[in-house]
């Protein structure tokens, strides 16, 4: 299963190419889960293996999709993710006081959180939806978001890039 998997990543990655990467990231940005650091991973690879697709032009794609993916998942917690942690938050055992805990905290320490919290797998998809329910200033958010963004999607592409080219040299 998770060869067919893998397969249908690198079918979209052949067929659509950064615009894949863009895509994936985005999605799985919002808060969704979804495979866009495996797509980012096998867009790297295959840079550095095939050289169909240019590492520099990978990393603006997986920025990019990152930044949008996070606008959007800011958005949707401005408009209505503080009703939707009221209502559900019980079964992510989330009472009032909890989330009273939790927005002085966002509040005090936001850019921090949105920042560090891409390198936190379970932060990383609910940064941006955090920043907006706890009605982070869109400008501060964007700037923390951006440089994170970027750097990150920077850093891991050139490191697998450089990985698939040592496994090719010695292999």
């Amino acid at each position: 299963m998770f060869h067919v998997a893998t397969a249908d990543l690198q079918h979209f990655l052949s067929t659509y190419g950064y615009w894949a990467v863009l895509f994936f990231v985005a999605i799985e940005s919002t808060g969704i889960p979804f495979p866009g650091e495996t797509m980012l991973l096998l867009a790297a690879i295959d840079a550095g293996i095939t050289h169909h697709l240019s590492i520099l032009l990978v990393i603006v794609a997986a920025a990019s999709g990152a930044i949008l993916g996070d606008n959007i998942g800011f958005w949707v917690g401005r408009e209505g993710g503080f009703r939707l942690l009221r209502r559900y938050g019980r079964y992510l055992h989330l009472n009032e006081s909890r989330l009273k805990v939790g927005l002085y905290l966002f509040r005090k320490h936001g850019g921090k959180v949105v920042f560090f919290g891409r390198f936190v797998a379970v932060l990383r998809a609910w940064a941006a939806f955090l920043a907006g329910t706890n009605r982070m200033p869109w400008p501060r958010f964007l700037l923390f978001i951006s440089m994170h963004s970027e750097e990150s999607a920077g850093q891991r592409s050139t490191a697998l890039e450089a990985t698939s080219l040592a496994i090719i040299s010695t292999g």
